[in-house]
């Protein structure tokens, strides 16, 4: 599975629910031909409510909130597209100003 297939799945389980208002926001805007302020374009928002980026296409990042974790963990484990069964490094990163954990899986 590809870097971008695997963050299309996994970012379909977190949708974003503003997301909805947003594409509501856009549509009533192009009905009523109201145009954007200033002239500039609207700030987009994420359709998931995990943040991705990769490091030179061999690593897929997943920046998860802490609430949403463990259910992360559960999906990436069981769904049946991806079966990461394998913890292969945990490291705690001082980002100052917070803290986080790192989880390396295959």
């Amino acid at each position: 599975m590809t870097n971008k297939a695997l963050q299309d799945l996994i970012g379909s389980w977190f949708p974003n629910p503003d997301i909805e208002k947003v594409s509501e926001t856009k549509e009533q805007q192009e009905t009523d031909a109201i145009p954007e302020a200033n002239g500039k374009p609207s700030k987009s928002i994420n359709a998931s409510l995990l943040e991705f980026s990769e490091e030179e296409s061999q690593f897929l990042n997943i920046t998860v909130k802490s609430e949403n974790l463990h259910q992360l963990m559960t999906k990436l484990k069981y769904d049946n597209e991806t079966l990461f069964d394998y913890l292969f490094c945990l490291s705690g990163v001082d980002w100052e100003p917070e803290l986080g954990v790192v989880y390396h899986l295959e």
